[in-house]
């Protein structure tokens, strides 16, 4: 990945400068050009961290600072010792004690370089199933969407009342027919990865799929024969119901589509809409 090599070639320009300052330090024993040397490499270090870091990678480091802290304060020491008070360690000791900072250094750099590639990883195995869960959740989302469902429902009901007339046999049942729903693969896929992402998401992604799989269901049984051995208004109530889950699951679904676009930092409300059921909005 991009930015786990990025992260890898800054810790390795780090440790080269660190080493580099090292070697200038033994060839000169200048107290005030090393001092300045630090303190440019430190600004380095805030300047690549500031600008080029990502906020959760931030965190991490957070965490590693935590870890490492009786290290750091041993590093943090040693280096005083040595820039701050150099007449206690003989000058040809210097470049050990140095060498020895550095190996430290690097041994810390090579620790918190593993672990922000691993959070790296981690982020964006919830970006990609971030991205499936939306674009299924979408497609059923566009599927409900594109017909006035109460409309529709209505209108079906009524013919489900008063049955359909036939000029040879008379009037005869209306049994209305519904495509069935395909499964869902992505979120299936994403089982593993759902539980790390934000509580909000989780929620609203798993009531959407709830609310898919009560609607399969209605709409198998719709097009079963017990289902069409009912009365007219037994059918008009499951009806009813079924149009009820496909609501439900149209809100649910939007309300997932937000969730997800909050949590990649996009606009929550940028969602294509066919403009059909302008009454049907996201669960609050």
């Amino acid at each position: 990945m991009a930015s786990s090599t990025f992260i890898d070639r800054v810790a390795i320009a780090s440790l080269t400068i660190s080493f580099s300052g090292a070697a200038t330090w033994k060839q000169q024993d200048g107290e005030m050009a090393t001092t300045a040397m630090v303190w440019i490499i430190l600004a380095l270090f805030c300047l690549i961290y500031a600008v080029f870091i990502p906020s959760y990678l931030r965190r991490s480091f957070g965490k590693v600072v935590l870890v490492m802290l009786p290290l750091l304060a041993i590093v943090i020491a040693l280096l005083f010792t040595i820039f701050e008070a150099t007449a206690i360690i003989p000058v040809r000791s210097r470049p050990v004690v140095v060498s020895a900072t550095m190996l430290a250094l690097g041994w810390l750099a090579a620790a918190l370089v593993k672990i922000l590639v691993a959070e790296e990883e981690k982020h964006q195995s919830r970006r990609d199933a971030l991205m499936a869960l939306q674009s299924e959740i979408f497609a059923y989302v566009d599927k409900l969407d594109n017909q006035a469902i109460e409309e529709t429902a209505l209108r079906t009901q009524g013919q489900i009342r008063a049955g359909v007339w036939d000029a040879r046999v008379g009037r005869l049942p209306y049994y209305p027919f519904s495509t069935r729903e395909s499964e869902p693969i992505a979120f299936d896929n994403a089982s593993q990865t759902i539980p790390s992402l934000n509580e909000q998401t989780v929620a609203a992604v798993l009531r959407f799929y709830a609310e898919y799989a009560d609607m399969r269901t209605l709409i198998d049984d719709c097009n079963t024969e017990f289902f069409r051995s009912l009365s007219a208004e037994r059918r008009v109530a499951v009806h009813k119901e079924m149009t009820k889950r496909r609501i439900g699951t149209l809100r649910w679904g939007l309300k997932a589509l937000a969730e997800i676009n909050r949590e990649l930092g996009r606009d929550p409300n940028r969602i294509v809409r066919s403009g059909l059921n302008p009454k049907i909005l996201a669960e609050d």
